[in-house]
Parts: structure tokens; C-alpha cells; sequence
């Protein structure tokens, strides 16, 4: 995919020095990837945080527990609560 976008011209002109033609794509790609590396959305930190609360895991805990045996139509599927919640699945990274 093509993407464009302005870089300093000091930037690129070591960019043109030091990195061969042809590879530069790749080679700012790979920084990019490994920049972005461990970096979730807002939701997905946010739901790592919340579920690594006491209190909120007790809590859904509770409420999964209420809805264990409960099924929603969704679609033409019939689904059990606990798979209705996206964030369940979310852990917080190990320290």
C-alpha cells in the first residue's frame, strides 16, 4: 500500500545517504512496525487496565455468572451471554 507523507529534509537526506534505493520501503516499514510494537488502541489499553482491577473482575465475575446460562439471538445464531462481551478475552500484559 502506498503511503504518503512529509519528512524534514535532513531526514531524507540521510535517509538517501545511508539507505540503499530499493530498500528504503522495507526499511521504514520495519521501523514503523517495531515503533507501533505493543501499542493497542484506547479501548484495548483501557480494557487491559480495567480488567486487571479487582474489583471489576469480581464484578464480572458476578455478572458472567448471572448470565451463565442466558443465550441471545444474534443474527440467525443463537450466542451465550458471556460471548457478547468483546473486552472479556482482554487480559493485562504479564509483569
Amino acid at each position: 500500500m502506498k503511503v504518503t507523507f512529509e519528512l524534514p529534509s535532513p531526514v531524507v537526506q540521510r535517509l538517501r545517504a545511508c539507505v540503499p534505493s530499493g530498500h528504503r520501503s522495507g526499511f521504514l516499514a520495519g521501523l514503523i512496525s517495531k515503533s507501533l510494537r505493543g501499542k493497542g488502541s484506547a479501548l484495548e489499553q483501557a480494557a487491559r487496565k480495567a480488567n486487571g482491577l479487582r474489583r471489576v473482575n469480581r464484578d464480572m465475575k458476578d455478572w458472567e455468572a448471572l448470565n451463565e446460562h442466558a443465550h441471545y439471538e444474534v443474527g440467525s445464531q443463537t450466542c451465550p451471554a458471556t460471548a457478547l462481551n468483546p473486552l472479556r478475552n482482554i487480559r493485562p500484559p504479564a509483569p
